[in-house]
């Protein structure tokens, strides 16, 4: 039995995509738009690659951009708005072996620069001098955010936006974006 053809069109359905209803994947520009609960074929997400292809189980989450700015404009209200607006889905990403290491040592390191900026955080009530506290701390910062964008952002999938059927990622492979909607 084919498709409804009385249902409403998809919001995010498109010419090409890999599967159809609950495993339609799409891409819309640089944006790969896949299924919250659907399997996805195996290539690997970041090279591209289609053997030695593990899955990696992974916890993702998104929170509107206004929602995190509020917690530093109002932190109480902000914190609850964060709690309230803060979409979460599971994927299985299929990655290679080599990209799956990297994505392994990129969360590291992030992990890693979180520990160095709270430190960072700590040292003003550690030196005598208010501004030996301020530079450690300002260094610790530039460290956090340097490991973010120059370290990590290049081994991981970024999310654009979470709702309630479909997960949103850049940062995905080309060779991976056309295999996994049909395109080639």
């Amino acid at each position: 039995m084919g498709p409804n053809p009385y249902a409403a069109p998809s919001a995010y359905g498109g010419p090409y995509g890999y599967g159809s209803g609950a495993n339609h994947v799409s891409l819309r520009g640089d944006v790969l738009i896949v299924p919250k609960h659907g399997e996805l074929p195996s290539v690997c997400m970041k090279c591209g690659a289609q053997e030695n292809i593990v899955r990696r189980d992974m916890k993702l989450s998104w929170t509107p951009t206004w929602a995190r700015l509020s917690v530093i404009l109002c932190t109480m209200a902000g914190l609850i708005a964060v709690l309230v607006t803060t979409k979460r889905a599971r994927l299985a990403m299929p990655l290679c072996a080599p990209c799956n290491a990297r994505w392994s040592s990129a969360l590291a390191a992030v992990i890693g620069a979180v520990v160095v900026l709270f430190a960072g955080l700590m040292s003003f009530g550690a030196f005598d001098s208010p501004a030996v506290g301020g530079v450690v701390f300002f260094v610790s910062l530039a460290t956090f955010v340097a490991t973010g964008v120059g370290f990590a952002r290049p081994r991981m999938l970024q999310v654009n936006k979470i709702d309630d059927h479909v997960v949103e990622l850049k940062g995905v492979h080309p060779v991976a974006c056309r295999v996994l909607t049909g395109g080639g």
